[in-house]
């Protein structure tokens, strides 16, 4: 029974370590790119809206679920220059930043931590410094010059949902454009179907329950 007892506590805490992060929604625009990028994040307080632009870099930080009343800290003047102004608490959740001294410079000033989720970057990599590596359990990649030039710095993959795009092996035209997302295929006008039309999103195929995918044309 004892033992029991202690392996529904490591599975607990391992469902809740696998739910920190989770994708919400992406939205693309015409010409294939990605505007924004949504994400959940479950702190063990408070809930969280983190938004990434297509290159990996975060947007804004909003408190969405909350317990109690809502309490936001900010760092005074006496704190780190990097960080002084920004969020230092927001509702229940502690907001940490990297700072200076062993941190890459890449790295520094931005957040290492909302309450007990941890937030990491690419360094070193010139095609991915500076980018988000991994918000909780999500991990992102990206293309690098090893790809082709016309994908290189893009987002490749979050968790487990890939993006692709058109190359200038495969469309020289839509080069850059996000072919697929997920299951979700996306066609575009091309300057054979209407001049005016040429980049605009044509149509979306299929379905992903894994996140909500918004097209703004």
């Amino acid at each position: 029974m004892k033992y029991l007892f202690f392996v529904l506590i490591i599975l607990s805490a391992f469902i809740t370590n696998a739910q920190q992060a989770v994708l919400k929604t992406v939205k693309v625009g015409n010409f294939g790119k990605i505007i924004e990028i949504e994400i959940e994040v479950r702190t063990n307080y408070d809930t969280f809206s983190l938004k990434l632009d297509g290159y990996g870099q975060i947007l804004s930080l909003e408190l969405l679920k909350h317990s109690g009343n809502i309490n936001i800290e900010f760092y005074d003047r006496f704190a780190e220059p990097e960080i002084v102004g920004k969020f230092s608490c927001l509702n229940l959740s502690k907001v940490k930043y990297y700072q200076r001294g062993g941190t890459p410079d890449e790295m520094v000033g931005k957040i290492s931590e909302i309450g007990n989720v941890k937030i990491d970057y690419y360094y070193a990599d010139p095609d991915k410094s500076g980018r988000i590596y991994y918000v909780g359990n999500l991990v992102f990649n990206y293309y690098t010059r090893s790809n082709d030039e016309s994908v290189m710095t893009r987002i490749s993959r979050i968790g487990n949902i890939e993006i692709e795009y058109f190359t200038s092996y495969s469309d020289l035209e839509l080069k850059g454009y996000i072919r697929k997302i997920g299951n979700f295929s996306i066609e575009y006008y091309t300057q054979y179907d209407d001049a005016s039309k040429s980049g605009k999103i044509k149509k979306v195929t299929g379905s992903d329950t894994r996140f909500k995918l918004i097209t703004v044309l």
